[in-house]
């Protein structure tokens, strides 16, 4: 009796979010994902795992067939009873564990986008379907992994039009707003590709408030953190000189473990103080085997140094990231005491299609993974 009431709370929950007006005309293959999640729920329920394969599979069969039916109109209602891509989106959420159809439709959506030939929603109306999907507690289960994947697919410029950074701003300050959630929020990390002119003066105040919390590097998604690298970014000279203080633990260089996942955020802040302070490191000796079965295997200071070096400034000498040789950190570290006049390069191309260099992919990795 109780599993049978579970079940009808269940269809009721997917009829109210999709819009369907009675349970006749529930798509057949969203009945297929609602007997998948009733099965999750009773091996949790039991403390069992459960196996993600068939979701998986079954989620990007649909997600096929959505593209092949909806194609540019894929985030548009539906007639009620047939297949859509956000029918797919609404099916409810598991007790516990989020939403893994929700997240896995979106993933594999976006994904695949590039190998497909049809005509598709632009990229910059999926970042607009995100973020509103961002501004509902409906998909409250999804959004830290939406933000990640906003982060990590949508990391270009180009598609920062004023529509998108006014909603930016209207989903930062909601977020900013709720004091126990936003504080390792992935979202946040697209400030990075942000001026501070687009951020509008609320929000920057609360962004300001927030730096002033941040004592010391934490490495992920720590608003504080956040907030302190985009003003430096921006040419806050109290914040820059209070990042720059992070490069230094009492006068004495970071250990190897805090810089090599401290620089990639270095290589934001295109200021002469952040160039001065790498070249510190550059002309560090200090090899470090990592084993053969990471890349590069052989590391150290002046490699990390070097990476984000050669993102910042024009024309710093090339060099191979997977064999970083001493003769590399000689030329490098000539170079710098020769070009005292360097230019800094403009804004980073951070799209996930760029595989320009290794360097970059790396510190991408570093920022936006």
């Amino acid at each position: 009796m109780g599993n049978r009431m579970a079940k009808m709370a269940v269809l009721a929950l997917l009829i109210l979010l999709t819009g369907i007006s009675h349970a006749g005309i529930v798509p057949p293959e969203i009945q297929t994902l609602l007997k998948i999640r009733d099965e999750a729920e009773e091996k949790m329920a039991k403390g069992e795992a459960w196996d993600v394969v068939p979701l998986e599979k079954t989620v990007r069969a649909l997600v096929d067939k959505c593209l092949e039916t909806q194609g540019a109109g894929l985030w548009e209602k539906r007639p009620e009873g047939e297949l859509s891509f956000m029918g797919l989106l609404s099916v409810p959420d598991l007790k516990r564990g989020g939403n893994p159809f929700r997240d896995e439709a979106l993933w594999y959506y976006l994904k695949c986008k590039a190998s497909r030939g049809m005509e598709l929603p632009s990229r910059e109306e999926d970042m607009l379907h995100m973020l509103e999907m961002l501004s509902d507690d409906d998909f409250k289960a999804s959004h830290s992994s939406i933000g990640g994947m906003l982060y990590k697919s949508c990391c270009d410029r180009a598609l920062l039009s004023d529509t998108v950074i006014k909603k930016l701003n209207a989903v930062f300050r909601k977020r900013l707003a709720r004091d126990a959630d936003h504080r390792h929020d992935s979202l946040f990390k697209l400030l990075f590709l942000l001026d501070s002119r687009d951020i509008e003066a609320d929000n920057l105040e609360r962004l300001r408030a927030e730096s002033l919390k941040c004592r010391k590097f934490y490495y992920g998604t720590d608003l504080p953190f956040i907030a302190l690298v985009f003003l430096a970014q921006n040419g806050d000279r109290a914040n820059l000189l209070r990042f720059l203080g992070l490069l230094h633990d009492c006068g004495r260089l970071l250990p190897y473990d805090t810089a090599w996942r401290l620089f990639p955020y270095v290589s934001l802040v295109r200021k002469r103080e952040a160039v001065m302070m790498l070249g510190e490191y550059l002309k560090s000796e200090t090899v470090i085997d990592q084993g053969d079965d990471v890349r590069p295997r052989y590391t150290g200071y002046s490699l990390v140094a070097a990476a984000s070096l050669s993102i910042m400034l024009k024309d710093f000498p090339q060099f191979n990231f997977d064999d970083y040789k001493a003769e590399d950190r000689e030329r490098c570290v000539a170079w710098l005491e020769q070009h005292r006049d360097y230019e800094f390069n403009g804004p980073t191309d951070w799209k996930w299609d760029n595989f320009e260099s290794n360097i970059l992919s790396y510190t991408r990795n570093r920022i936006f993974r």
